[in-house]
């Protein structure tokens, strides 16, 4: 597991609220970056977990290091299963290799917060690199959530292309789970982060190791947190 004093010295990731760092330019001081909030389109209000205070215990893995066991106890999943065939029908495949896993324990409350996300590669002869396939499992105390959807990059900016969530064993489209996630944590990542949408396979785990905290946090606030 990458602990966030290893994200900090090594990927130069993303932190949250006064502390944020992004990688300096020509010696400069790091600009400061907002901490990640709920967004308007969720029904919970932001909780005092959006507070970086209120949370410890923050552990990411990124790529390779997630483990097999951990992938595989995910996949097993109904959900998550259903959200993995809504890919592969169309010839997307689940890539093991570029995976991420996050988890925080939240002060308050004591509970611990799961986020998975889960990287695809289109196999069919339309693929295109710039569009990334990602499904984001969030867990909490009391909830279990499913996001399934297409990352584009337009200009410079990630655009979400297809938006759907997997509730009770079913697709439901336009959720809006996957813009909500965009929208919480490129403002708070910064470029360098939201650059990665553009890096081909490698997108989902080289932005979550440079928004570090933030993926994870801005996940399970669109996803999971009450």
């Amino acid at each position: 597991m990458i602990r966030p004093r290893t994200l900090y010295t090594k990927l130069c990731a993303v932190v949250l609220s006064s502390l944020a760092l992004v990688q300096p330019v020509s010696g400069q001081a790091p600009p400061q970056l907002p901490a990640p909030a709920a967004s308007a389109t969720v029904t919970n209000a932001p909780a005092p977990a959006t507070d970086p205070r209120g949370i410890a215990d923050v552990a990411i893995a990124t790529g390779v290091q997630v483990s097999k066991a951990r992938l595989d106890q995910v996949l097993s999943e109904r959900d998550v299963r259903v959200a993995v065939a809504f890919f592969e029908q169309r010839q997307i495949r689940l890539d093991r290799e570029n995976a991420a896993d996050g988890r925080f324990r939240r002060l308050r409350t004591n509970e611990v917060v799961a986020v998975t996300f889960l990287s695809f590669i289109d196999r069919t002869s339309a693929a295109t690199p710039a569009v990334q396939h990602v499904v984001i499992v969030a867990h909490s105390a009391k909830a279990a959530k499913v996001s399934v959807g297409s990352i584009a990059v337009e200009g410079k900016e990630p655009v979400v292309r297809e938006d759907s969530a997997v509730a009770d064993g079913k697709v439901v489209p336009n959720a809006g789970f996957l813009k909500a996630f965009i929208k919480c944590s490129v403002p708070s990542c910064g470029a360098a982060a939201a650059g990665c949408w553009v890096g081909g396979p490698g997108a989902l785990p080289c932005f979550c190791a440079w928004c570090g905290v933030g993926a994870v946090l801005c996940a399970a606030l669109e996803l999971a947190l009450p």
